[in-house]
């Protein structure tokens, strides 16, 4: 492991001791957050910034109001540290969707012009 999979390994123990942890891949998120992906199967989101952590604790809260409520697999934060401020140490940890990651930008790329539009006829109606 490198030394941001063991430090956030260590961060999920702190909080979690029971959470079994046998693999973790470190994974760079983006502009806001670092991911690790946890055996395989679960996503740990790591806030880079005290916005992003804000933000982070807005989209938890969205994500357990709609669960059940729309028709769509929605990812389910069962791992949460989120009362602290410390980067680093706050996270959200769900189990992956299966399927493929969707890049919007690469989307008319992929598919013709009515496919596209129909996936943003979903997309809207979804929201």
């Amino acid at each position: 492991m490198d030394d941001k999979s063991t430090q956030y390994t260590a961060n999920i123990h702190a909080v979690y001791p029971d959470f079994a942890i046998r693999k973790a891949e470190y994974r760079e998120g983006g502009q806001y957050n670092d991911l690790l992906i946890v055996n395989g199967e679960w996503l740990f989101r790591f806030p880079r910034y005290e916005e992003s952590r804000e933000t982070l604790e807005r989209s938890t809260a969205i994500l357990r109001a709609i669960q059940g409520r729309v028709p769509l697999p929605v990812p389910n934060p069962v791992y949460t540290n989120l009362d602290t401020r410390e980067i680093g140490k706050a996270f959200a940890g769900y189990r992956l969707i299966p399927g493929e990651m969707v890049d919007i930008y690469g989307l008319e790329t992929r598919y013709d012009a009515a496919t596209c539009r129909r996936l943003a006829d979903q997309l809207a109606d979804f929201l």
